[in-house]
C-alpha cells in the first residue's frame, strides 16, 4: 500500500511503519509484530540527511484485523501523524485470495517402506493431520520433501507426478537439497474440483526390492479461495551461505506463498516484515511457510541460516545450504 507523508520535522531518522490499532504505539505494538516499516528514504537504512516528505510503499499484514500507519520522530515512536486502515479477507467474492487452511502431514518411515514406489499423505476429520477436505473451486500451494533415508542418501526421489483422491492433477517444481540425498518439490493447483482429502506423490521410476523405496514423505500446504491465478513462481532452489536469498517479480498486487528449508531456527529467520508464518515443520524437517502480501514488482527475500556459514557443514565448504521457494497468488 501506499504511504504518504508530509511536513514532517525532517529528523534524519523519522520513519513509518504499520502497528496494531487500539493501543499506543511501542516496539510490542509495531516492530516485535513483524510489520512492514521504511525510513522516508523508503527503506531500512538510514538516509545521508533528514527529509520532511515522503512517499513510500508499505505491505499490509495479511491477518484480517485493525492497523494504523503511523508517522514516528526520530527512531522512537513518538506520532506525528497516523492513519488507520482495515485488512479483510476476499472470501471468493472477488476481493482477492484469502487463507482457508494449512496442513501439515509426515510420513517419516523410518524403518518402513513406502508401498508401491508411492507416498499417499492424508488429511481432513478423523485423520491424523486434522483439517477439513479442499473446497470446490479453491487453490493449493504446498511442497513435498523426500528422502532416501535407508540407502544412506545415494537417490534423490524426483517425483513424476502428483495427484489427489479425486484426480486433480498439481503443476510441481522439484530441486534436489545437496549434500543430503533429498529432494524439495513445490506445488500448486487452481480450480480444484471435489472435496479431496489426500495426495498420493509418485517416484515408480526408481529401482526398488518388492516394489518399494524407504524415505520420508514430508507434505505441507495452504489451501486459498478467491484466486484468480497464480502470477509468478521462482525456485525451488538452493542458495548457500548464513544469508540465502529468494527475488520474485509478480505483475499484480499478490498474496506470497513462502518456503524455506533452513536447518535453523523458525519463522524469525526471515529478513522481511509484513509475513505471517503458517507451517512450522521445522523440528522435523527443517521446512518453514510464510504468507505475505507485495505489490507488482520484483520482490527479494533474505534469511538467516545458522548452518549456511562457511565451515559449518561438513559435506559442504560454503556451508549447509537452504532451500527456498515462492508462489504469488492474485
Amino acid at each position: 500500500m501506499s504511504v504518504e507523508v508530509a511536513d514532517g520535522p525532517g529528523n534524519r531518522a523519522d520513519w513509518i511503519g504499520v502497528c496494531n490499532a487500539g493501543a499506543t504505539p511501542a516496539f510490542e505494538q509495531c516492530d516485535d509484530a513483524g510489520y512492514s516499516w521504511d525510513y522516508l528514504n523508503c527503506t531500512q537504512t538510514y538516509p545521508s540527511t533528514g527529509s520532511t516528505s515522503a512517499s513510500c510503499n508499505l505491505a499490509a499484514p495479511s491477518a484480517e484485523g485493525d492497523y494504523i500507519v503511523g508517522f514516528f520522530s526520530n527512531d522512537i515512536y513518538t506520532v506525528l501523524a497516523s492513519a488507520p486502515f482495515t485488512v479483510s479477507g476476499g472470501g471468493g467474492g472477488g476481493g482477492g485470495p484469502s487463507l482457508v487452511q494449512t496442513v501439515l502431514t509426515s510420513l517419516f518411515v523410518g524403518g518402513v517402506s513406502v508401498d508401491n514406489q508411492q507416498c499417499t499423505n492424508t488429511w481432513g476429520p478423523g485423520s491424523a493431520a486434522g483439517g477439513s477436505a479442499i473446497g470446490t473451486g479453491d487453490t493449493v500451494v504446498g511442497y513435498v520433501h523426500l528422502g532416501d533415508s535407508l540407502q544412506d542418501h545415494e537417490t534423490y526421489l524426483h517425483p513424476n507426478w502428483i495427484s489427489d483422491n479425486l484426480g486433480n492433477t498439481y503443476t510441481m517444481q522439484t530441486v534436489n537439497w545437496v549434500p543430503w540425498g533429498e529432494t524439495i518439490t513445490i506445488f500448486y493447483g487452481t480450480n480444484v474440483q471435489g472435496n479431496p482429502t489426500s495426495f498420493t506423490i509418485d517416484f515408480s521410476q526408481y529401482p526398488a526390492s518388492g516394489g518399494t523405496i524407504p524415505g520420508p514423505c514430508d507434505l505441507g500446504f495452504a489451501e486459498y479461495s478467491g484466486v484468480s491465478g497464480v502470477n509468478a513462481t521462482a525456485g525451488p532452489t538452493i542458495s548457500p551461505g548464513a544469508n540465502p536469498s529468494l527475488s520474485i517479480t509478480t505483475t499484480a498486487p499478490s498474496v506470497v506463498f513462502l518456503y524455506g528449508a533452513l536447518n535453523w531456527d523458525s519463522f524469525g529467520t526471515l529478513h522481511n516484515t509484513g509475513y505471517t508464518g503458517m507451517i512450522d515443520d521445522h523440528s522435523f524437517n527443517g521446512m518453514v511457510v510464510w504468507q505475505g502480501n507485495v505489490p507488482a514488482g520484483q520482490t527479494t527475500y533474505v534469511w538467516d541460516n545458522g548452518e549456511g556459514a562457511s565451515g559449518t557443514c561438513s559435506y559442504d565448504p560454503n556451508g549447509c545450504p537452504a532451500g527456498v521457494a515462492a508462489v504469488a497468488l492474485q
